[in-house]
């Protein structure tokens, strides 16, 4: 009878067993986790519903502070915490609740994936860049270890940057983004492709407008401005060639903008948008800009802007200019020299200006008693410059007022689309049979002519044959006023 017992007791304690393992099992499984995501990751997460855990990568470089997990389960109803979480100090709890309205704690332990050899640094802004840019995917399809990183509050430390080859900056980047401002001036000591618009001023680095592309089929090309550059040696473009980029444009295209950097390259230009005409093409100004080397601690600079939503549409010729962009970034042919910035010649109405190459001026008398010499508000002077890589500004062959040159200098400027060198424009005019009838000053005067504009303010004497033809009036410190004629 006592074995009888014995194995029942045994029997009941067996069963009593299985019934708690087999409702301990219930309840560990009592969500249903079916999936697990999250932001960055990589491979396959691995899930334990018997321990509750959630074990996985994230990809390398994302920001581990900023973390966001969602859950899937066939009975989940929700978990805390939502949203971004923190993961640099090991694994983070999370409480699940099923639709019965029963709590689990799942423990989630993420980590980084080796960075790889070879890796490019991609910064970014916003998650989208990186999945809607056609030059991320392309050097993806190369087999490429491009890592996207969002870009920072603040430079990373040399360390960090040390590890990539070269950085590629994402057309979404933010301008005052301080890492990215970092970065562009060399901070990272790497090669840099940046494919963000710009423009650069003497104390700190600016950004162009966002739309300053041309919206014409003109967005999609661009005019060699240096063919002697290795970069487009390599491709067999000559200087004025234009270079179809892009097939087609979404929204936006090529963006240059203008550039105010001295002693770097303008490489090729584009036109902008119409500032009053949108429809309509602006002016050309800076699409590839060169930083050379030796003004970043010896590593290249190239920007490169392209509207992100248009990346996709790349060319043949658009791959194959990416192509030898990053070629020439991260080997060691050298860049171009600067060009020759001068004016060489200057006439206006027949008559040669005297150049004075060291003070950059430009002088010339006119003789008053010839028609053409009376009235100098449509002239076109003739300008030639010693390099063919230069122009000048107002353009060659363009119409200007120059009738107040006698009182005002003039400014011509001889520029590569970013170096400019400014010449002042002066002009005399005599009267070979008249008399000069000088007006005694003494005190300041400020001289305008009958439409009111005013023409200069002088303490010198005023001579009437250094002015063109017309009435004038001069007005006094004190308030008094006079007429002349010349």
């Amino acid at each position: 009878m006592n074995r009888i017992k014995q194995l029942l007791c045994v029997c009941v304690a067996v069963l009593l067993a299985t019934s708690l393992w087999a409702g301990t099992q219930q309840q560990k499984d009592f969500c249903g986790v079916t999936s697990v995501t999250w932001t960055g990751m990589v491979g396959t997460p691995v899930i334990d519903n018997i321990n509750l855990t959630v074990t996985g990568k994230v990809r390398y470089g994302i920001d581990m502070t900023d973390i966001t997990v969602t859950f899937s389960g066939t009975n989940l109803a929700s978990w805390i915490p939502g949203g971004p979480q923190d993961f640099t100090h090991g694994p983070v709890e999370y409480l699940l609740t099923s639709t019965p309205g029963d709590v689990d704690s799942y423990l989630v332990t993420l980590t980084q994936e080796e960075i790889g050899s070879n890796p490019i640094l991609y910064l970014y802004k916003s998650d989208e860049a990186y999945t809607n840019d056609g030059v991320f995917r392309y050097l993806q399809s190369q087999g490429k270890n491009i890592v996207p990183v969002k870009a920072a509050a603040q430079p990373r430390s040399p360390e960090e940057y040390a590890q990539y080859e070269w950085v590629l900056i994402s057309e979404d980047a933010d301008g005052d983004n301080a890492e990215i401002r970092a970065v562009t001036l060399g901070a990272s000591g790497l090669p840099v492709l940046n494919m963000k618009s710009f423009s650069y001023s003497p104390d700190r680095l600016g950004w162009g407008e966002p739309d300053n592309g041309s919206l014409t089929d003109q967005a999609r090309s661009f005019i060699v401005q240096r063919a002697d550059h290795p970069i487009f040696q390599a491709l067999g473009k000559q200087q004025g060639q234009p270079v179809e980029v892009l097939s087609e444009i979404n929204k936006k295209g090529l963006m240059p903008v203008a550039v105010h950097l001295d002693h770097t390259l303008c490489l090729a230009i584009a036109y902008t948008r119409n500032i009053d005409d949108y429809d309509a093409n602006g002016p050309l100004q800076t699409f590839l800009h060169e930083v050379p080397a030796a003004m970043r601690g010896g590593k290249k600079y190239i920007c490169m802007p392209i509207a992100l939503s248009s990346t996709r549409y790349l060319t043949s010729e658009g791959f194959a200019l990416l192509d030898e962009v990053i070629r020439y970034l991260t080997d060691d042919r050298p860049t171009v020299d600067l060009p020759f910035l001068q004016i060489n010649s200057f006439r206006l109405n027949g008559v040669a200006a005297d150049i004075d190459q060291m003070n950059n001026t430009i002088s010339l008398s006119l003789d008053i008693t010839k028609p053409e010499n009376r009235d100098l508000t449509h002239v076109v002077p003739e300008v030639t410059v010693a390099d063919p890589l230069t122009h000048v500004v107002p353009l060659a062959g363009e119409e200007v007022d120059m009738s107040t040159a006698t009182f005002h200098a003039f400014a011509y400027e001889v520029t590569d689309y970013i170096n400019r060198r400014v010449y002042e424009v002066r002009i005399t005019t005599y009267n070979p049979l008249g008399i000069d009838e000088v007006y005694r000053v003494g005190d300041e005067v400020t001289v305008y002519d009958l439409f009111g504009r005013r023409l200069m303010t002088t303490t010198d004497d005023v001579h009437t044959l250094s002015l063109p033809r017309g009435a004038y009036i001069g007005v006094t410190a004190d308030g008094a006023s006079f007429k002349f004629i010349r």
